[in-house]
């Protein structure tokens, strides 16, 4: 039998070793001897490190009267080992048999506690006990309830603590917030720290880098690291590790690159951090050629570093290596991993077009969770398979998993596609019963899909309801306005989210900005375009092509062609915005020059160029020059015809003498009962669209207006101006169709913007149908008596009238 003084030196060195044995012999020895309630403690921690808490339990039982200490020591044992109920059982024994607790026991019961329920019973009997002053007990509670989303009773527990607090209380306290999604508060708490003079440790650095990452706040996060590295815990791995994640989500990959090389001691976790922040941000070949360096470190890659490498795969059009990654799956048999892997997997086959391997991946892994059902109905979305990613949506329902705003998203997505409003109303129900209204994601894509199922009241209501001062939100809902004809509610929609104090961004710009091109509102397009300079987004390419598309539809050539050299990247949309824009404007020649200088700067046409190429040669009456893009389109440009580039082709023939055609269209359209809409034109007027029809009298200065009219008609007739009635169809007298042409829509709209403007400012007048002849003529007329330009956009082209000339040279 060995002395007293060395059995408990040699339980620890068991248990540390896990030496069984040697262990249980030296209980053998105490029982026959007597000493072991002496030694209880020791044991029932040495079965504890053993992973054998049962046994722990029968030496507490082999004790007629265990103490305290004996007590917290096995709740202690099951707790490590993993057995919360048992360790809670034994809380609830110790306290029915009288036994006080103490101030490590408490600590261990929280940690095991289920719910908030049970932990503000143990907060209770802290309190009750008097060790809720415990600092030990306090950060437990702290811990406890931020665990449990309860962040205001953490940060009250961790208030009364007072003087006491330590480190650990303060980063268990920043460690809620961010686990709560609360990460600019957690940052606010390390300032709190660093301020009150407790030296943050290396789990603290941590943990505030992470809130920095989760609050998306790089300019804080380089501050932390610059303090990280002057008092030197920039070498710990966790706040390493922590800073790589920061630079490479936050998107800087080159201090994230800086970082990663100081890092003392890479581990997976470091290499894992670095390549999926690189393929957050489209540096797919970067994080391709980091998974070679990390195998040459002689690190083996995990399930983690393999998902991200499968998405640069995809990425990088790495289709091989993705290939191959599969192939080891399969090989390696790896179930346990299939599902974390097999989103990758799904994904990349699915963005190469292979919907059938992402299937059979799919249907390869036996545990489907969310993820990976999201995958798949993403991926069928994204590929067009609309009508499949619903049914997938539907299965995925009946089999009893769980949704995401990513799942309603994609599905969203489909039911916009195929406007299948009736699905779109189950997935607003649906929506609503699980409480995903308030996420931006989900009411966005229900805005999107209801205006695109021609229900743009449904999308208003969905926005009204729960946009709140969501700018994506106003995004959508000014795209959908803008695309549905209602450009003046889209221009309105903006000042109100501009009232809201909301900073617009690119994409709400460039929405706003079709809302004017739609609108002809040159005025507001000028100002929208203040706003992209106001706020740097110049350099923006969608906002750019908005911004160019916009001048030329509004009628101002010259603005556009300033835009479009101002565009620091020019692609096929740049290009094909200005030739369109040109060409509209009558200015063929010059759209062909700019189309020459396209393809010179390798930049390739599409469908919608080669409709303007066209629209360019029907504007200036280059029929042979038409004929040969028509012609050689396909061999050239590998572009198919389609109907716009038909129908350029029949009007240009019909202008060249080829009535016959044309009396084709026309009686098509006659036996397909197709209608002349009616006329309207608009003009723009301090911010406010003015719309006007045949003889309207509705508007507020309808007299003025009229008045206007008869008082031009006079001075065109003393210039020679001879009305041409013929080109009206009713069937009245010809006194009574002279009348209705000087009461055409456009001819209104220009008579008010006379009587509303400066003398010499120019007039922009839009109108939904071709402007007739008589009214051309009459135009050219007015443009010489009043001395101002007037700019016509018709559903063909602009004219613009000056001095007696239309740019169209009567062509049109």
């Amino acid at each position: 039998m060995r002395s007293p003084e060395t059995i408990g030196p040699l339980l620890t060195l068991y248990a540390a070793s896990q030496s069984l044995l040697p262990g249980a012999h030296i209980h053998a020895n105490l029982l026959k001897s007597g000493l072991l309630a002496t030694f209880c403690n020791h044991l029932i921690s040495f079965y504890s490190k053993c992973r054998l808490p049962g046994s722990a339990r029968r030496v507490l039982d082999e004790i007629p009267d265990p103490c305290h200490v004996s007590w917290s020591s096995l709740v202690t044992a099951y707790s490590n080992n993993a057995l919360p109920q048992d360790a809670l059982g034994a809380f609830r024994a110790m306290r029915a048999r009288g036994v006080r607790c103490n101030e490590f026991a408490l600590p261990v019961v929280l940690k095991c506690a289920p719910d908030a329920g049970l932990g503000t019973q143990v907060h209770a009997v802290a309190v009750a006990t008097g060790l809720n002053g415990d600092i030990f007990v306090a950060n437990a509670l702290v811990a406890m309830y931020g665990g449990f989303g309860h962040v205001d009773e953490a940060r009250r527990v961790f208030d009364e603590a007072g003087s006491e607090r330590n480190a650990v209380s303060w980063n268990g306290l920043m460690s809620s917030y961010v686990k709560n999604d609360r990460c600019s508060e957690a940052v606010e708490v390390f300032g709190e720290m660093v301020w009150s003079g407790v030296r943050p440790n290396e789990f603290g650095f941590s943990c505030v880098v992470n809130a920095c990452t989760g609050s998306r706040d790089l300019e804080d996060g380089k501050k932390v690291h610059a303090m990280a590295v002057r008092t030197g815990y920039d070498k710990d791995a966790f706040t390493a590790n922590a800073l790589v994640d920061m630079y490479s989500k936050l998107g800087d990959i080159h201090m994230a690159a800086v970082v990663f090389g100081k890092v003392p001691e890479t581990d997976v976790v470091s290499w894992n951090a670095f390549i999926s922040g690189c393929v957050l941000h489209g540096h797919d070949q970067h994080a391709l050629e980091l998974l070679l360096q990390m195998k040459s470190s002689g690190l083996v890659p995990n399930v983690f570093t393999l998902s991200s490498i499968l998405k640069a795969c995809a990425g990088a059009g790495a289709f091989n290596l993705g290939r191959q990654i599969h192939g080891f799956m399969i090989k390696a048999c790896a179930d346990s991993d299939g599902g974390y892997i097999g989103v990758g997997l799904v994904d990349m086959y699915a963005r190469y077009g292979l919907l059938d391997d992402a299937r059979k991946v799919f249907d390869w892994i036996p545990q489907k969770d969310l993820l990976l059902w999201n995958a798949l109905i993403s991926g069928c979305s994204h590929e067009g398979c609309h009508g499949e990613a619903l049914s997938h949506f539907c299965r995925m329902r009946k089999e009893g998993c769980d949704i995401n705003r990513t799942t309603i998203a994609a599905v969203l997505k489909s039911t916009a596609n195929l406007e299948a409003i009736s699905d779109t109303r189950q997935v607003h129900a649906l929506s609503e019963k699980i409480g995903f209204l308030s996420d931006s994601h989900v009411v966005n894509g229900l805005i999107d899909s209801y205006w695109k199922c021609n229900c743009l009241h449904y999308a208003n209501r969905v926005f009204e309801e729960h946009s709140s001062d969501n700018i994506i939100a106003f995004t959508s809902m000014i795209t959908a306005l803008s695309q549905c004809g209602h450009g003046e509610d889209a221009m309105k929609l903006f000042m109100e989210m501009l009232r809201k104090g909301l900073e617009p961004d690119p994409f709400v710009l460039s929405s706003l900005l079709n809302a004017c091109a739609s609108l002809s509102a040159y005025e507001q397009g000028k100002q929208v375009h203040a706003h992209l300079i106001k706020r740097q987004f110049m350099s923006d390419v969608f906002a750019g092509n908005a911004l160019v598309y916009t001048y030329a539809k509004c009628g101002s050539i010259e603005d556009a062609d300033l835009a479009f050299s101002g565009l620091p990247e020019k692609g096929v949309v740049s290009w094909s915005a200005m030739i369109g824009g040109l060409a509209q404007h009558g200015h063929g020649n010059r759209a062909l020059d700019v189309f020459r200088k396209m393809v010179d700067e390798r930049v390739a046409p599409n469908h919608i160029t080669m409709t303007s190429v066209l629209c360019a040669c029907n504007h200036a009456g280059l029929v042979d020059e038409a004929k040969r893009y028509f012609n050689s389109m396909k061999e050239i440009f590998g572009i198919d015809r389609t109907e716009e580039h038909y129908a350029c082709m029949i009007d240009l023939l019909g202008r060249a003498g080829m009535w016959d055609e044309v009396a084709k269209v026309r009686k098509l359209m006659k036996d397909n009962n197709v209608k002349k809409e009616p006329a309207m034109s608009w003009v723009e007027l301090k911010d406010k669209v003015h719309t006007f029809i045949v003889s309207d009298k509705s508007h507020p200065r309808a007299r003025d207006i009229y008045a206007k009219l008869e008082e031009l008609g006079d001075l065109m007739s003393k210039a020679g101006y001879v009305p041409n009635a013929d080109v009206d169809l009713h069937d009245v007298d010809r006194s009574e169709k002279e009348l209705l042409l000087s009461h055409h829509s456009e001819r209104l709209a220009v008579a008010f913007a006379l009587i509303s403007t400066p003398a010499g400012a120019p007039i922009r007048v839009k109108k939904n149908l071709r402007i007739c002849r008589d009214c051309h003529v009459a135009f050219k007329f007015i443009s010489k008596i009043v001395s101002r330009e007037i700019i016509i956009r018709d559903i063909s082209r602009f004219h613009h009238f000056s001095d007696g000339a239309c740019s169209c040279g009567d062509y049109w």
